[in-house]
């Protein structure tokens, strides 16, 4: 019964796809491809074959259902098939493909790269947790956190955490003992390195798994979480919170801005975020109305050839698409 339901739906969505390049459509591509219970739709026009069928391979491959996330934790996640180097696909689904640049706000993540990112940060966290280390959120995963709605930027595509360079030894070793157990129990490998590929990366560590990758470059693996380091100092009597330590990006704060930090959620799990976080990230609000998507991809490992800037929308035009908002 089941079947003969799922055969009767994915002919009806196969009718509603060739329906919607002819005409605008409230169309909820998750429901087409198969995922129930989502309140989102994508309400926009495509102008052409060439652009649909891109959003449409985009969509397809990559949409993922956060609801699915919230009831995993690392020790229980397995993915279905390895992931391995795929050159073809990396070709097939290049993002220069597609000529509207609103695709630049399509989720970017397959499916398994997403569980795979998951599966990483939650092991950072379990780590942190068991090794008392102080961490939070920054960069995009902040704005994930207060934009949308304790997620990840949907066209985001690795998640950013900063932990106090106080901690890192202590975090370092309890990693290696945690790793051993997981290798041993799952036959998981996972591993953390600052690769120190260039100027603006020293003080940057990737955490990443040596199997489960879609990407594979000299110096670490993707998909990956970003640990940043984080210090705290006096000067002029003035206490300051200094983070990415050891990077060129590397900012500076009265210490009142980061701390105390404050506990919240992210993807489900107990983390932290700065005391001020509108101070912290761009000084004023700004951030929450208007949305960037950068023009470089950490999957690919280079700009975006089509675009010499980053893409920044009015978040208001971004609201009907796949994971704007909680699912």
């Amino acid at each position: 019964m089941q079947k003969i339901i799922f055969g009767s739906a994915l002919f009806v969505s196969l009718l509603l796809i060739y329906f919607y390049k002819f005409a605008l459509q409230n169309v909820n591509y998750l429901d087409i491809f198969g995922k129930q219970n989502v309140n989102h739709s994508v309400i926009y026009h495509i102008q052409n074959d060439k652009t649909y069928e891109c959003f449409e391979s985009l969509l397809k491959h990559n949409i993922v259902e956060f609801t699915e996330l919230k009831g995993l934790h690392f020790k229980m996640l397995t993915l279905t098939t390895p992931l391995q180097m795929d050159r073809q696909y990396l070709k097939d689904t290049d993002m220069n493909a597609c000529e509207d640049e609103l695709v630049y706000f399509l989720p970017k993540l397959q499916r398994d790269e997403l569980l795979t990112m998951v599966e990483l940060f939650r092991f950072f966290v379990h780590v942190a947790k068991i090794s008392n280390t102080t961490f939070y959120l920054c960069g995009g995963s902040l704005v994930g956190l207060t934009r949308h709605n304790k997620l990840p930027i949907p066209w985001d595509d690795d998640i950013d955490v900063i932990v106090s360079k106080e901690n890192l030894k202590t975090f370092m070793e309890a990693f290696q003992d945690e790793v051993e157990l997981l290798k041993n129990s799952t036959k998981k490998m996972f591993y953390l390195t600052e690769p120190k590929m260039n100027y603006h990366e020293n003080g940057i560590y990737k955490l990443y798994d040596l199997g489960q990758y879609t990407a594979k470059y000299k110096l670490y693996n993707f998909p990956f979480v970003d640990v940043f380091l984080y210090a705290e100092f006096k000067q002029d009597n003035i206490s300051y919170v200094s983070d990415i330590e050891g990077s060129s990006f590397r900012r500076k704060f009265e210490a009142g801005v980061v701390l105390p930090l404050i506990k919240d959620k992210f993807l489900g799990e107990d983390v932290y975020r700065p005391y001020n976080i509108t101070k912290y990230l761009f000084g004023d609000d700004s951030y929450l109305k208007s949305c960037l998507s950068r023009q470089y991809s950490h999957k690919f490992n280079k700009l975006f050839a089509n675009i010499r800037e980053n893409v920044i929308k009015n978040c208001s035009e971004l609201e009907s698409f796949p994971f704007h908002t909680k699912v």
